[in-house]
């Protein structure tokens, strides 16, 4: 059985630089909580505006967040955010970066799948549906999710999310 999600995507002007920082503060709680150290470097001018779909770049950008916060166990968790060009038109990206015990290059080419659930993090709760679904709602808004780790050093899951130029 396939997991779907609604196929209904709503464009619409909206600050991403407000988004994210909102974002932020929710799980600046989890972060401290932990110990963690969370690092944010959004370089986008608050009254900066693109056109996509807030909703699902938001569930985005919360998921690949609290994932980061919930498998790190001590050390830093960063979040980056910019506005670049990407094949002619501008694109929203997003890098959210861990340290910690990484994935190893087998786990990589699973982690987006439907339940997958790395294995030596056993403590960690949870269907393995976040990255899955995550990666879904990137597609639907003519975006992509990405991760690079190294085992013993961390990390990064980067998001980029294009949109039309408008004229």
């Amino acid at each position: 059985m396939a997991l779907t999600i609604g196929h209904s995507v709503t464009k619409e002007f909206f600050h991403p630089a407000r988004l994210i920082g909102q974002l932020i503060q929710v799980q600046k709680y989890a972060a401290d909580k932990k110990g963690l150290d969370l690092a944010t470097d959004i370089a986008i001018a608050e009254q900066i505006q693109i056109y996509s779909c807030e909703f699902r770049i938001k569930q985005i950008v919360s998921n690949l967040l609290s994932n980061a916060i919930k498998y790190t166990s001590k050390g830093t968790v960063s979040i980056s955010v910019r506005i670049s060009e990407s094949n002619g038109h501008p694109a929203l990206q997003v890098r959210v970066e861990v340290t910690g015990t990484g994935i190893s290059k087998d786990q990589q080419k699973y982690i987006f799948r439907q339940y997958y659930r790395i294995r030596e993090n056993s403590r960690a709760t949870g269907f393995g549906l976040g990255l899955y679904i995550s990666k879904l709602l990137a597609e639907q808004i003519d975006g992509k999710i990405t991760v690079r780790s190294t085992p013993g050093r961390g990390s990064t899951f980067r998001c980029r999310s294009d949109w039309p130029k408008m004229e």
